[in-house]
């Protein structure tokens, strides 16, 4: 056990307050596991500091020398032991785990709504009843316009993708702009939460929803692995991320409702942090996988009339995400950074919106970066300026001291 260096895998932490104790919360949002553990701080310290690089020795030192604690390596085997029997280390135990579920996925065929029943209604005619609730609730409010598509010229939705409880509104405001006919092809471009070695990551599972399926164009995804035959395997290394992510499921449940059982094909695409862009100060087009698979993918498409749907949140500030609480100031000036980077949208600007994004070192944690930098380079220049629908500033704590900024934007 001396040499044991134990790594903690990509994993959701934050603060939680459980029967008056301020503790941390470790969650999957992969849901590999659906084990939640509820930890003390100098614990979920020492779960962090499981990194793949110390000892149990050295992290229990470590613990010791930032807490005051006297901490021995004895507590730390415990501490991994839970760990690793809740699947939140990288091992063996988790790489077992890993292969059923991907066999199982692979096996499937199609991705099911894995958050129907949870953060949504599973019944259909309760959820369709639901959507139409929420799309009445903003009928009296001016229309958007209408979103039109042209070969060559892609129509593009930028849709959130918090839960719809605290987003529907918003969510309902955009989707209004999308009619029931003049698309050949639908694209969804998602934040994929749990990171990845790749830019995209794609799948050859179609979506089903409990309003009916949306059918991925395989031969386009065929297509696209033909053209790029050195990025092939990358392109699926984290398929299992389409498994339970839910920035297109949250999509997908809207164009179920909006386009009934005559839906055009997608293609879901999972978009990877473009946090090491945003480090450079580089724009993401750089990074020749970006720019081969954009470049493969609007080839494949321009004669197509194409609808772009991208499922983007904006700011995570607050507690919840590791600030200070959230004053009235503070709010104002999120808002203005967030009204910087959907003006650079709306003008058809990837590279304005990115660097609207990076030259702040994207301090609010926008999670949509991706999906919204590559839908606008999608997109392209050529076009008239688009319209931002609407925007909000959701909750993110009971205290409402952190809250994510949501918008939608219509080109």
């Amino acid at each position: 056990m001396a040499d044991v260096r134990p790594r903690l895998r990509p994993l959701g932490l934050f603060p939680v307050e459980v029967d008056g104790q301020n503790l941390i919360c470790i969650r999957d949002p992969s849901g590999l596991t659906e084990r939640v553990g509820y930890f003390p701080r100098p614990a979920a310290l020492a779960a962090v500091l499981c990194d793949g690089s110390r000892t149990l020795a050295e992290v229990a030192a470590e613990v010791g020398r930032r807490s005051g604690l006297d901490v021995e390596s004895a507590h730390i085997a415990q501490l991994v032991a839970q760990l690793d029997d809740g699947l939140f280390l990288e091992g063996p135990r988790l790489e077992a785990h890993r292969g059923e579920v991907l066999a199982a996925f692979r096996a499937s065929p199609v991705r099911t709504a894995s958050h129907a029943g949870g953060a949504y209604v599973a019944e259909p005619d309760k959820l369709r009843a639901a959507l139409t609730r929420w799309s009445a609730d903003v009928a009296s409010e001016p229309s958007p316009p209408l979103l039109r598509a042209e070969p060559g010229r892609p129509a593009l939705l930028v849709s959130p993708h918090i839960d719809y409880h605290r987003g529907f509104r918003t969510y309902a405001r955009g989707w209004r702009s999308v009619p029931r006919d003049g698309f050949d092809l639908i694209v969804i471009l998602g934040t994929d939460h749990n990171g990845t070695a790749w830019p995209f990551t794609l799948t050859r599972k179609s979506y089903a929803t409990p309003l009916g399926q949306l059918r991925t164009e395989v031969a386009l995804v065929d297509e696209l692995v033909a053209r790029l035959p050195h990025h092939a395997d990358g392109l699926f290394a984290d398929e299992l991320h389409h498994r339970c992510e839910h920035s297109i499921e949250l999509q997908a449940v809207w164009l179920a409702h909006i386009f009934g059982d005559t839906p055009a094909p997608v293609l879901p695409i999972l978009c990877g942090s473009l946090h090491a862009s945003v480090e450079r100060g580089e724009s993401p087009s750089a990074d020749a996988r970006i720019s081969h698979l954009l470049g493969a993918l609007r080839a494949a498409i321009t004669d197509r009339r194409v609808l772009i749907v991208a499922g983007a949140d904006l700011a995570h500030v607050g507690p919840r995400f590791g600030d200070g609480p959230m004053g009235a100031a503070d709010r104002l000036r999120v808002e203005e950074d967030d009204r910087k980077a959907l003006a650079a949208s709306a003008a058809r600007d990837a590279e304005g919106f990115f660097r609207a994004i990076a030259s702040i070192r994207d301090r609010n944690r926008i999670c949509g970066l991706a999906p919204m930098y590559h839908a606008l380079a999608l997109a392209g220049r050529d076009g008239p300026a688009g319209t931002v629908i609407a925007y909000d500033q959701c909750p993110a704590d009971d205290a409402s001291t952190s809250f994510v900024s949501i918008a939608t934007l219509a080109l």
